[in-house]
Protein backbone atom coordinates (compact mmCIF):
# COMPACT_ATOMS: atom_id res chain seq x y z
CA UNK A 1 0.00 0.00 0.00
CA UNK A 2 1.47 3.22 -0.92
CA UNK A 3 2.34 5.89 0.92
CA UNK A 4 -0.13 8.03 -1.40
CA UNK A 5 -2.95 5.57 -1.25
CA UNK A 6 -2.53 5.49 2.82
CA UNK A 7 -2.81 9.79 2.15
CA UNK A 8 -5.97 9.26 0.42
CA UNK A 9 -7.69 6.67 2.52
CA UNK A 10 -6.86 8.44 5.74
CA UNK A 11 -8.91 11.90 4.29
CA UNK A 12 -11.16 9.70 2.93
CA UNK A 13 -11.63 7.82 6.42
CA UNK A 14 -11.83 11.34 8.37
CA UNK A 15 -14.42 12.89 5.96
CA UNK A 16 -16.79 9.81 6.10
CA UNK A 17 -16.45 9.39 10.49
CA UNK A 18 -16.99 13.34 10.76
CA UNK A 19 -18.98 15.03 7.78
CA UNK A 20 -23.23 14.30 7.69
CA UNK A 21 -23.85 14.75 4.75
CA UNK A 22 -25.06 10.82 2.99
CA UNK A 23 -25.03 11.41 -0.90
CA UNK A 24 -22.32 10.14 -2.27
CA UNK A 25 -20.79 8.03 0.60
CA UNK A 26 -21.14 4.72 -0.62
CA UNK A 27 -19.06 5.76 -3.62
CA UNK A 28 -15.82 6.70 -1.14
CA UNK A 29 -16.68 3.17 0.79
CA UNK A 30 -16.86 0.81 -2.36
CA UNK A 31 -13.49 2.60 -3.49
CA UNK A 32 -11.73 2.30 -0.57
CA UNK A 33 -12.80 -0.30 1.66
CA UNK A 34 -11.51 -3.64 -0.90
CA UNK A 35 -8.25 -2.04 -0.65
CA UNK A 36 -8.25 -2.10 2.83
CA UNK A 37 -9.73 -5.55 3.00
CA UNK A 38 -6.61 -6.44 1.19
CA UNK A 39 -4.25 -4.71 2.73
CA UNK A 40 -5.11 -3.66 6.13
CA UNK A 41 -3.31 -5.71 8.48
CA UNK A 42 -0.24 -3.69 7.49
CA UNK A 43 -1.84 -0.82 9.08
CA UNK A 44 -1.77 -1.91 12.65
CA UNK A 45 -4.69 -0.39 14.60
CA UNK A 46 -5.96 2.76 14.42
CA UNK A 47 -7.74 4.91 17.60
CA UNK A 48 -10.83 6.82 15.59
CA UNK A 49 -13.43 8.41 17.45
CA UNK A 50 -16.87 7.22 16.20
CA UNK A 51 -20.00 8.74 14.70
CA UNK A 52 -21.55 8.42 17.98
CA UNK A 53 -19.44 10.23 20.06
CA UNK A 54 -17.09 7.28 21.68
CA UNK A 55 -13.28 6.16 20.92
CA UNK A 56 -12.73 2.97 19.31
CA UNK A 57 -9.51 1.15 18.80
CA UNK A 58 -9.71 -0.26 15.45
CA UNK A 59 -7.61 -3.53 14.15
CA UNK A 60 -7.60 -2.55 10.36
CA UNK A 61 -6.54 -6.48 9.97
CA UNK A 62 -9.69 -7.14 10.72
CA UNK A 63 -13.43 -6.75 9.09
CA UNK A 64 -15.38 -5.41 12.05
CA UNK A 65 -12.64 -2.89 12.76
CA UNK A 66 -11.67 -1.60 9.09
CA UNK A 67 -15.31 -0.75 8.34
CA UNK A 68 -15.25 1.08 11.90
CA UNK A 69 -12.09 2.90 10.91
CA UNK A 70 -13.56 4.06 7.40
CA UNK A 71 -16.62 5.22 8.52
CA UNK A 72 -17.13 5.62 11.96
CA UNK A 73 -19.87 3.35 12.31
CA UNK A 74 -20.76 -0.33 11.70
CA UNK A 75 -24.09 -1.75 10.83
CA UNK A 76 -25.32 1.60 10.57
CA UNK A 77 -28.83 0.82 10.39
CA UNK A 78 -28.36 -1.69 13.32
CA UNK A 79 -26.37 1.05 15.38
CA UNK A 80 -29.26 3.25 14.73
CA UNK A 81 -32.12 0.80 16.13
CA UNK A 82 -30.09 -0.06 18.95
CA UNK A 83 -28.97 3.95 20.19
CA UNK A 84 -33.02 4.89 19.69
CA UNK A 85 -34.59 2.01 21.98
CA UNK A 86 -32.11 2.73 24.51
CA UNK A 87 -32.57 5.01 27.12
CA UNK A 88 -30.88 6.37 30.63
CA UNK A 89 -30.99 3.85 33.17
CA UNK A 90 -31.74 0.34 30.68
CA UNK A 91 -29.86 -2.57 30.91
CA UNK A 92 -28.61 -3.94 27.58
CA UNK A 93 -27.20 -6.94 26.76
CA UNK A 94 -24.86 -8.10 23.74
CA UNK A 95 -24.29 -11.27 23.00
CA UNK A 96 -21.34 -12.18 20.68
CA UNK A 97 -19.92 -8.80 22.03
CA UNK A 98 -16.52 -8.64 19.53
CA UNK A 99 -14.74 -6.01 19.73
CA UNK A 100 -17.00 -4.26 21.24
CA UNK A 101 -18.66 -1.50 19.24
CA UNK A 102 -22.94 -2.06 20.04
CA UNK A 103 -21.41 -2.23 23.64
CA UNK A 104 -19.60 1.00 23.77
CA UNK A 105 -22.66 2.50 21.49
CA UNK A 106 -24.95 1.15 24.64
CA UNK A 107 -22.84 2.17 27.19
CA UNK A 108 -22.84 5.56 26.34
CA UNK A 109 -26.93 5.58 25.60
CA UNK A 110 -27.81 3.84 29.40
CA UNK A 111 -25.56 6.57 31.02
CA UNK A 112 -24.13 5.51 34.55
CA UNK A 113 -27.46 4.31 35.68
CA UNK A 114 -27.45 2.05 33.27
CA UNK A 115 -25.67 -1.72 33.03
CA UNK A 116 -24.35 -3.50 29.98
CA UNK A 117 -23.83 -7.51 30.25
CA UNK A 118 -21.14 -8.27 27.21
CA UNK A 119 -20.55 -11.63 26.28
CA UNK A 120 -17.48 -12.41 24.00
CA UNK A 121 -15.82 -16.12 24.38
CA UNK A 122 -13.10 -15.43 21.95
CA UNK A 123 -9.91 -14.27 24.32
CA UNK A 124 -8.17 -12.00 21.33
CA UNK A 125 -11.68 -10.34 20.72
CA UNK A 126 -12.26 -10.01 24.56
CA UNK A 127 -9.06 -8.21 25.33
CA UNK A 128 -9.90 -6.00 22.04
CA UNK A 129 -13.36 -5.11 23.57
CA UNK A 130 -11.63 -4.62 27.69
CA UNK A 131 -9.09 -2.21 25.47
CA UNK A 132 -11.81 -0.31 24.12
CA UNK A 133 -13.84 -0.05 27.57
CA UNK A 134 -10.76 1.38 29.41
CA UNK A 135 -10.22 3.42 26.47
CA UNK A 136 -13.36 5.27 27.13
CA UNK A 137 -13.75 4.94 30.53
CA UNK A 138 -16.73 2.90 30.20
CA UNK A 139 -17.62 1.89 34.33
CA UNK A 140 -21.22 0.44 33.61
CA UNK A 141 -19.80 -2.85 31.65
CA UNK A 142 -19.51 -6.27 33.05
CA UNK A 143 -17.76 -8.81 30.51
CA UNK A 144 -18.27 -12.42 30.36
CA UNK A 145 -16.26 -14.65 28.86
CA UNK A 146 -18.95 -17.46 28.57
CA UNK A 147 -21.07 -18.65 25.68
CA UNK A 148 -25.01 -18.01 26.56
CA UNK A 149 -26.66 -21.11 25.26
CA UNK A 150 -29.63 -23.30 26.33
CA UNK A 151 -27.64 -25.24 29.26
CA UNK A 152 -25.10 -24.98 31.79
CA UNK A 153 -22.09 -26.85 30.92
CA UNK A 154 -19.03 -26.71 28.42
CA UNK A 155 -18.61 -26.78 24.88
CA UNK A 156 -16.26 -26.71 22.69
CA UNK A 157 -15.62 -23.40 20.54
CA UNK A 158 -14.68 -22.00 16.91
CA UNK A 159 -12.49 -19.26 16.65
CA UNK A 160 -13.00 -17.42 13.10
CA UNK A 161 -9.74 -16.88 10.72
CA UNK A 162 -7.51 -14.13 11.16
CA UNK A 163 -9.24 -11.19 9.63
CA UNK A 164 -12.96 -12.19 10.17
CA UNK A 165 -12.81 -13.34 14.09
CA UNK A 166 -16.70 -12.22 14.29
CA UNK A 167 -17.40 -15.72 12.41
CA UNK A 168 -16.51 -17.25 15.78
CA UNK A 169 -18.64 -19.66 16.89
CA UNK A 170 -19.82 -22.93 18.68
CA UNK A 171 -20.43 -24.36 15.22
CA UNK A 172 -17.93 -25.95 13.38
CA UNK A 173 -15.71 -24.01 10.66
CA UNK A 174 -14.15 -24.64 7.61
CA UNK A 175 -11.46 -21.93 8.45
CA UNK A 176 -11.12 -22.49 11.52
CA UNK A 177 -7.88 -20.29 13.77
CA UNK A 178 -8.39 -22.82 16.69
CA UNK A 179 -10.88 -24.47 18.61
CA UNK A 180 -11.27 -24.26 22.25
CA UNK A 181 -13.37 -25.64 25.59
CA UNK A 182 -15.95 -22.72 26.74
CA UNK A 183 -18.12 -22.42 29.68
CA UNK A 184 -21.87 -22.28 28.57
CA UNK A 185 -24.75 -20.73 30.70
CA UNK A 186 -28.38 -20.17 29.90
CA UNK A 187 -28.87 -15.85 30.36
CA UNK A 188 -31.54 -16.76 32.19
CA UNK A 189 -29.37 -18.03 35.30
CA UNK A 190 -26.79 -14.77 34.77
CA UNK A 191 -29.91 -12.48 34.79
CA UNK A 192 -31.26 -11.00 38.43
CA UNK A 193 -34.43 -10.01 39.70
CA UNK A 194 -33.26 -6.27 39.86
CA UNK A 195 -32.12 -5.79 36.13
CA UNK A 196 -34.44 -4.46 33.89
CA UNK A 197 -33.57 -5.40 30.27
CA UNK A 198 -34.49 -2.87 27.61
CA UNK A 199 -32.63 -4.57 24.99
CA UNK A 200 -30.83 -7.67 23.64
CA UNK A 201 -28.41 -7.80 21.14
CA UNK A 202 -27.65 -11.35 20.05
CA UNK A 203 -25.11 -12.17 16.77
CA UNK A 204 -23.61 -15.86 17.65
CA UNK A 205 -23.12 -16.92 14.03
CA UNK A 206 -25.70 -19.87 14.07
CA UNK A 207 -26.21 -20.39 17.89
CA UNK A 208 -29.31 -18.00 18.37
CA UNK A 209 -32.01 -20.46 18.60
CA UNK A 210 -29.67 -21.84 21.71
CA UNK A 211 -29.55 -18.36 23.36
CA UNK A 212 -32.92 -17.78 22.52
CA UNK A 213 -33.79 -21.30 24.25
CA UNK A 214 -31.76 -20.13 27.38
CA UNK A 215 -33.81 -16.89 28.17
CA UNK A 216 -37.11 -18.23 27.93
CA UNK A 217 -37.91 -16.38 31.57
CA UNK A 218 -36.45 -13.23 30.66
CA UNK A 219 -38.61 -13.41 27.51
CA UNK A 220 -42.07 -14.28 29.08
CA UNK A 221 -41.55 -12.21 32.30
CA UNK A 222 -39.91 -8.51 31.04
CA UNK A 223 -40.30 -9.16 26.93
CA UNK A 224 -37.26 -6.93 26.14
CA UNK A 225 -37.05 -6.14 22.49
CA UNK A 226 -34.18 -8.37 20.50
CA UNK A 227 -32.07 -7.47 17.75
CA UNK A 228 -31.13 -11.17 15.97
CA UNK A 229 -28.65 -11.63 13.23
CA UNK A 230 -30.40 -14.26 11.17
CA UNK A 231 -28.54 -16.57 8.97
CA UNK A 232 -30.38 -19.77 7.71
CA UNK A 233 -27.41 -21.66 6.67
CA UNK A 234 -25.76 -21.25 9.81
CA UNK A 235 -28.80 -21.78 12.20
CA UNK A 236 -28.71 -25.61 9.96
CA UNK A 237 -25.58 -26.77 11.81
CA UNK A 238 -27.48 -26.88 15.29
CA UNK A 239 -30.63 -28.61 13.04
CA UNK A 240 -32.35 -25.21 13.45
CA UNK A 241 -33.55 -22.57 10.66
CA UNK A 242 -34.75 -19.29 10.66
CA UNK A 243 -38.62 -19.78 10.29
CA UNK A 244 -38.67 -21.81 13.17
CA UNK A 245 -36.30 -18.91 15.23
CA UNK A 246 -38.90 -16.63 14.08
CA UNK A 247 -41.73 -18.21 14.84
CA UNK A 248 -40.53 -18.83 18.37
CA UNK A 249 -40.53 -15.36 19.27
CA UNK A 250 -43.44 -14.06 17.40
CA UNK A 251 -45.44 -16.86 19.09
CA UNK A 252 -44.37 -15.51 22.49
CA UNK A 253 -45.86 -11.64 21.51
CA UNK A 254 -43.25 -10.37 19.45
CA UNK A 255 -43.59 -8.63 16.10
CA UNK A 256 -40.78 -9.42 13.92
CA UNK A 257 -38.97 -6.48 11.97
CA UNK A 258 -36.13 -6.66 9.28
CA UNK A 259 -33.92 -3.66 9.76
CA UNK A 260 -32.70 -1.97 6.51
CA UNK A 261 -31.23 0.95 5.80
CA UNK A 262 -34.76 3.05 4.91
CA UNK A 263 -36.02 1.64 8.30
CA UNK A 264 -37.72 -1.23 9.77
CA UNK A 265 -40.02 -3.57 7.39
CA UNK A 266 -42.62 -5.37 8.88
CA UNK A 267 -42.23 -9.39 8.22
CA UNK A 268 -44.18 -12.38 8.99
CA UNK A 269 -41.89 -15.48 10.28
CA UNK A 270 -43.25 -17.38 7.27
CA UNK A 271 -40.85 -15.29 5.14
CA UNK A 272 -37.79 -15.99 7.71
CA UNK A 273 -36.24 -17.99 5.26
CA UNK A 274 -36.12 -15.90 2.73
CA UNK A 275 -33.11 -14.17 2.57
CA UNK A 276 -29.90 -15.82 3.11
CA UNK A 277 -28.91 -13.18 6.29
CA UNK A 278 -30.36 -9.89 8.51
CA UNK A 279 -30.70 -8.50 10.89
CA UNK A 280 -34.13 -8.59 12.86
CA UNK A 281 -35.90 -6.50 15.50
CA UNK A 282 -38.48 -8.48 17.91
CA UNK A 283 -40.80 -6.16 19.70
CA UNK A 284 -43.80 -6.16 21.57
CA UNK A 285 -44.18 -2.70 20.78
CA UNK A 286 -46.74 -2.13 17.48
CA UNK A 287 -44.94 0.70 15.76
CA UNK A 288 -41.36 2.57 16.27
CA UNK A 289 -42.19 5.51 14.70
CA UNK A 290 -38.64 7.22 15.19
CA UNK A 291 -37.52 4.07 13.24
CA UNK A 292 -40.17 3.97 10.36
Amino acid sequence: MSMLFQSALGLAAAYLRHVPIKQGRWRLISHFLPRLRADGAKLGEKIVRTRYGFLFQADLGDWLGQYVYLTGCYEPPTARVIAELLKPGDTFIDVGANSGFFTLLASRRVGPGGRILAFEPVPSMRGQLQANLSLNAATNVVVYDVALSNTAGERLFHEGPPGHKGLSSLRSLDNVTTTFPVKTLPLDELVTASDTVALIKIDVEGAEQLVIDGMRRLIEQQKPSIVVEVTDNYLAAFGHNAVALCHSLCNAGYQMYRIEEKGLIRMEPEAAGTISQYNALFSCASFHSNLR
